[in-house]
C-alpha cells in the first residue's frame, strides 16, 4: 500500500520548489531572472540529490524520508536542462563550485553504485534502480518539454501504439528477471526499458496535452476567448491514454499472481515518480493561476491509476482468466470444426478467422498452451500449478473432444521441461564449509536417533514434559496440493521414539501439527485434521477414540489449548467453540466469525487462570475486513468485549498475551497494556506514557520481551531502543511502578530469582559475531559480562540461547555445534557438534524437566542428548 506521509512530503517538497521559483523570479534585477532561475533549479538539484546520496552513504531507517524526494529530482534536473543555455551566462565564481559539487557526487556515486556482491548489497541494488529511474523520467521530461509544442499530438499517438504493442504481446507474461527463470542480461535491460516506457511515454504525454490546453486558457489579466476545439483535440487523447494505462496495470496486476511478481508494484512506484514530476513541470512552465493545477493533475492521476488498478485487478485472479481464456479457445474450436469438418493441428490456425491471437495460459510465465488436435479429437492444457510457491507440477487439461489417442503428448515433453528449468532456478548452492571454530573443550559427537530428509513439524511437549510430539511431512499432488504427516511421540527420559495405532493422516492445508492439536487434562493427545478428523489417544499405547462423531459440527482447528482450565479452542468453517477437555463437551461461542483461511491466523492467548481468552482476529475472509480484539469468558463462552483495531489489517493484526488475570498486553503498531478492571478498558500506551520515549514503535526498537509473575499479580517488559540518539535498554516492572534504564554495548540477558529470564539483543546493521552478553542479576543488580566461544565463523549472525534455570546453564546452537555455558563463570561445560551438518538450521527443543535437548535439523533427522549427568 501506498503510505500518505511520502505522497505528503513529495506534495510538500514540489510546492516548496515551485513556489521558491515563483519568488527568485519575481524578484530581482528583471534583466537577470534568467540566470538566477537557472541557478536556483542547478542548486536545488545538487541539493535533493546530495540528500539522497547522503542516505544511500550513510543509511538509517530514522531516514528513509528523504526517499520522498525522489520522484521530484526528474522534474528539477529536466527544467535544468531546459535552462541549461544560460550556463554560458554564469562567470567562473559560480561555475566552480557547481561543476565541484556535480562531480563530486559523481564520484561518490559511482563507488556507491559499482557493480558487485557486497555485504550491502540489497540497498545497493535499490540505489541502482532508482538511478536508472531518475536518469530515465529527466530523460523523458527534457524531450517531451523541449519538442512538445509542435508534436504533443504525435507523442500521444506514440504511447498508444505502444501500449497496445505492450499488450497484444502480452510482454507482461515474460518471467521477471530474478524470478522463476533468470534471463540474460541483454533479455533482462530490455524488458527492464519495456516496462519503464510505460510511465515515461503515457504520463508524460497526458501531462504534456494538459499542459498545452492550460496555455489556452487566459490568465487573470487576460481576456482572449477561449478556442475549445483545440482544448478537447488534447483532453481526449489524453483521457483515453489514462484510460488505457489503467487498462494496462490491471493486467500487470493480475500476471503478478502467477509468480507473486512486482510488476504492478514497481510500475505504481514508477508512475509516481512520473507523475510527481509532470505535476511539477506543469507548475514550473506554466504561469499565473495554472501553475498550480500540478498538484491536482499529480493527486487526480495517482488516485485514478491506484485505485481504479487495484478496484478492478481483486476482482480477476489468474486462474480464471485462465478457465475463460480456455473457454474461449474452446468455443474457437468447435466453430473451427464445424466449418472444416476436422479440429486443427495447431492453436495457430485458429488466428484470424476464429481468433484475433491466441491468449496464452497465467499459470506460469513464459508457459504457452499444450495443444494436439487431429480429424476428430482435439485435447487444449498447460502446465498447472495450484499456488505460484508450489512445487509440484503437474498437467491439467482444460478442455478436449473425442478420443485422444494413447500414449505421451507435447503437454508431458513441457512438464519435463517446466520442471527442470524450477529444479535449476530453486537448487540451492552448494554450501561452502565453514572452518572449525576454537573452542577449549573437545567437541562430542552426536547421531541422530532418527535419519530424514523430510521436513519436521514440531507440537507441544506434554504437560508433565513426558513427551515431544512431532511429525515428519511431505508434499505431495494429487489434483490439489497435499501434506501427509507421519506422528511420533519422543520420551524426554530415555529418547525412546514411537508412533500411535494411526500415525499418517494426509491434510490440505496445514503443516500438519500447527493449530490442529492440543493436550487434553488426562494426558492424551488430541489431533483434529482440516477434512475433520479428530481423535484422541496415548502416546505410546495402542488404541484411539474417534471424536469426530460425537458432536453436532465438524471441526477443522485445535488452535489453543489451557493447561489451568483444561479447556482446547477449536474451530470449523464458520465459528469458534470452546471444548471442555475434562468431559470433551463442546460450546460455541456465539459472535466471532472464523477466518476461513490457513494463511491469515488470529492471534490467541488464554489468561493465567484460563478463564479468559483473547482473540486478534478479522471479522471476515477479506483484506478490507475490520479486525477486532474479543474477550471471552471461557467459563460461559460469552464475548465479554468487543474492541475495535482501528490500525490492524489481514497482514498486521496485533499479538495479544496476558500479563496477569487482568492486563492484557498487546503488542502491534503500538505496545498498549489494556486493563479489565475497569469498563472501558484502561489503556496505557508504554512507550509514550511509562517509558515517556519520543520514539516509533516498532521502527525504533532492536528487541523486546514481557515476564507474567509466576503468581500472576504482575509483570515486567523490556525495550531496547534503537535509534540515532538513544540506544538504550528500558525494563518497566509493574509491581514497583519504576523504569530501570541499562546502557549496554552488547546483547543483554536478565535473570530473575524465580527462574524467569529476558533476552533483548541489540541490533547491528553488519555482524560483529562477539558474542558477548551482558548478565544482570535482577535479585542483587549486579551486572556481568559473559564472553560465548566456540561459535565463530557461522552461517547466522546472531545465536540466540535458551536459558537452564534449574542448572544456571545457557544453551547456544550455531552451525558450530551446540554448547552449554554455566553461569555467572562463562565456564562451558558441554560442546556437541551434530553429524550429518545437521546444526546447520537446528532449533533446539528443551524438555520441560531439563532432562534432555531435542534437536531437529530439517534435512539431516532428529537428535536426543542426554542431559541428566550433567
Amino acid at each position: 500500500m501506498l503510505s500518505i506521509v511520502p505522497l505528503l512530503l513529495i506534495a510538500v517538497s514540489g510546492g516548496l520548489i515551485i513556489f521558491g521559483g515563483v519568488l527568485v523570479c519575481k524578484r530581482g534585477n528583471p534583466d537577470t531572472v534568467e540566470q538566477r532561475y537557472f541557478l536556483f533549479l542547478i542548486w536545488t538539484a545538487i541539493g535533493l540529490l546530495a540528500t539522497v546520496l547522503i542516505y544511500w552513504l550513510f543509511p538509517h531507517p530514522g531516514y528513509g524520508f528523504v526517499i520522498a524526494f525522489v520522484p521530484i529530482i526528474p522534474a528539477v534536473i529536466a527544467i535544468s536542462l531546459l535552462h541549461l543555455h544560460e550556463w554560458h551566462t554564469l562567470n567562473k565564481r559560480r561555475k566552480i563550485p557547481i561543476s565541484s559539487a556535480v562531480i563530486l557526487m559523481a564520484l561518490l556515486a559511482s563507488a556507491k553504485l559499482g557493480f558487485g556482491n557486497t555485504p550491502d548489497y540489497g540497498r545497493q541494488l535499490e540505489a541502482i534502480l532508482q538511478v536508472i529511474l531518475v536518469l530515465s523520467a529527466s530523460a523523458f521530461l527534457f524531450i517531451f518539454w523541449k519538442l512538445g509544442g509542435r508534436y504533443s499530438l504525435l507523442f500521444g499517438v506514440a504511447a498508444l501504439l505502444y501500449l497496445t504493442i505492450f499488450n497484444g504481446l502480452e510482454v507482461a507474461s515474460f518471467p521477471l528477471p530474478f524470478e522463476s527463470f533468470p534471463g540474460s542480461l541483454a533479455s533482462t535491460t530490455i524488458l527492464a526499458l519495456a516496462y519503464l516506457a510505460i510511465p515515461g511515454l503515457v504520463v508524460s504525454t497526458t501531462a504534456l496535452l494538459i499542459s498545452n490546453d492550460l496555455k489556452s486558457f487566459p490568465g487573470s489579466e487576460d481576456s482572449n476567448v477561449i478556442s475549445w476545439w483545440p482544448i478537447i483535440g488534447r483532453i481526449v487523447p489524453a483521457l483515453i491514454l489514462l484510460g488505457y494505462l489503467v487498462y494496462t496495470y490491471v493486467w500487470l496486476w493480475i500476471w503478478d499472481g502467477t509468480d507473486d511478481g512486482v510488476r504492478w508494484f514497481l510500475m505504481i512506484m514508477t508512475t509516481v515518480t512520473m507523475v510527481a514530476s509532470t505535476g511539477m513541470m506543469i507548475g514550473m512552465t506554466s504561469s499565473g493561476w495554472h501553475r498550480w493545477i500540478g498538484l491536482p493533475y499529480a493527486i487526480l492521476v495517482m488516485a485514478l491509476i491506484y485505485g481504479t488498478g487495484i478496484g478492478i485487478g481483486n476482482r480477476f485472479s489468474n486462474y480464471s482468466v485462465t478457465e475463460a481464456r480456455a473457454a474461449h479457445i474452446q468455443n474457437a474450436l468447435e466453430s473451427y470444426h464445424a466449418k472444416t469438418g476436422w479440429y486443427p493441428f495447431q492453436l495457430a490456425e485458429l488466428a484470424p478467422a476464429e481468433l484475433l491471437h491466441v491468449p496464452l495460459p497465467m499459470i506460469i510465465p513464459g508457459q504457452k498452451w499444450c495443444y494436439e488436435g487431429g480429424s476428430n479429437y482435439y485435447r487444449l492444457g498447460a502446465v498447472y500449478r495450484e499456488h505460484w510457491s508450489s512445487p509440484y507440477l503437474s498437467i491439467r487439461v482444460y478442455a478436449s473432444a473425442g478420443n485422444a489417442p494413447e500414449g505421451t503428448w507435447g503437454c508431458d515433453e513441457r512438464l519435463t521441461e517446466v520442471q527442470t528449468q524450477f529444479e535449476t532456478a530453486n537448487a540451492a548452492p552448494t554450501p561452502v564449509p565453514l572452518p572449525t571454530s576454537v573452542a577449549s573443550i573437545p567437541r562430542i559427537a552426536v547421531e541422530p536417533i532418527l535419519r530424514t530428509s523430510k521436513p519436521f513439524s514440531v507440537g507441544n511437549w506434554s504437560p508433565d514434559g513426558a513427551y515431544l510430539v512431532f511429525g515428519m511431512t511431505e508434499y505431495f499432488m494429487d489434483k490439489v496440493e497435499r501434506v501427509r504427516i507421519d506422528l511420533r511421540f519422543l520420551e524426554a527420559k530415555t529418547g525412546n521414539i514411537c508412533r500411535p495405532s494411526k500415525s499418517e493422516w494426509t491434510v490440505k492445508e496445514s503443516d500438519g501439527l500447527l493449530e490442529h492439536s492440543a493436550w487434553l487434562p488426562d494426558g492424551r493427545f488430541l489431533y483434529v485434521t482440516d477434512v475433520g478428523e479428530m481423535v484422541a489417544f496415548q502416546p505410546c499405547a495402542d488404541g484411539m477414540e474417534d471424536l469426530a462423531n460425537r458432536y453436532p459440527v465438524t471441526f477443522t482447528h485445535a488452535v489453543a489449548f489451557n493447561e489451568q482450565s483444561g479447556r482446547v479452542l477449536l474451530k470449523n468453517r464458520e465459528s469458534y467453540w470452546l471444548l471442555d477437555g475434562n468431559s470433551l463437551e463442546v460450546q460455541e461461542i456465539a459472535g466471532i466469525p472464523a477466518h476461513p483461511s490457513e494463511i491469515y491466523r488470529a492471534w490467541y492467548d488464554w489468561s493465567q487462570n484460563g478463564r479468559r481468552l483473547a482473540i486478534s482476529s478479522l471479522m471476515g475472509p477479506e483484506e478490507s475486513d475490520e479486525a477486532f480484539l474479543f474477550i471471552v469468558d471461557t467459563e460461559t463462552g460469552e464475548v465479554k468485549q468487543n474492541l475495535p483495531l482501528s490500525d490492524a489489517s489481514d497482514a498486521n493484526l496485533p499479538i495479544v498475551e496476558w500479563l496477569t488475570d487482568d492486563e492484557l498486553l498487546m503488542h502491534g503498531s503500538s505496545l498498549t497494556v489494556l486493563d479489565f478492571r475497569s469498563d472501558p478498558p484502561g489503556m496505557t500506551d508504554l512507550i509514550h506514557d511509562v517509558f515517556l520515549l519520543d520514539i516509533e514503535y516498532p521502527i525504533d526498537i532492536s528487541s523486546m520481551d514481557s515476564l507474567p509473575d509466576l503468581l500472576g499479580n504482575g509483570y515486567t517488559i523490556g525495550v531496547r531502543v534503537n535509534h540515532p540518539h538513544n540506544q538504550g535498554i528500558y525494563l518497566y516492572e509493574s509491581k514497583t511502578g519504576q523504569v530501570k534504564v541499562f546502557q549496554h554495548d552488547t546483547d543483554s540477558l536478565f535473570i530473575f530469582p524465580d527462574g524467569r529470564w529476558m533476552s533483548l539483543p541489540k541490533w547491528e546493521d553488519e555482524p560483529t559475531y562477539t558474542d558477548e552478553y551482558e548478565i544482570v542479576w535482577m535479585d542483587t543488580n549486579e551486572v556481568e559480562r559473559l564472553v560465548v566461544e566456540g561459535h565463530v565463523p557461522r552461517n547466522h549472525s546472531q545465536i540466540f540461547p535458551k536459558y537452564s534455570p534449574n542448572s544456571s546453564q545457557l544453551i547456544f546452537n550455531s552451525s558450530q555445534g551446540i554448547s552449554l555455558v554455566s553461569i555467572p563463570d562463562g565456564g562451558k561445560t558441554h560442546f556437541w557438534k551434530l553429524t550429518g551438518n545437521g546444526a546447520a538450521h537446528a532449533q533446539i527443543y528443551p524438555s520441560l524437566s531439563e532432562e534432555a535437548l531435542i534437536v531437529v535439523g530439517n534435512g539431516v533427522g532428529l537428535y536426543y542428548i542426554p542431559l541428566r549427568s550433567n
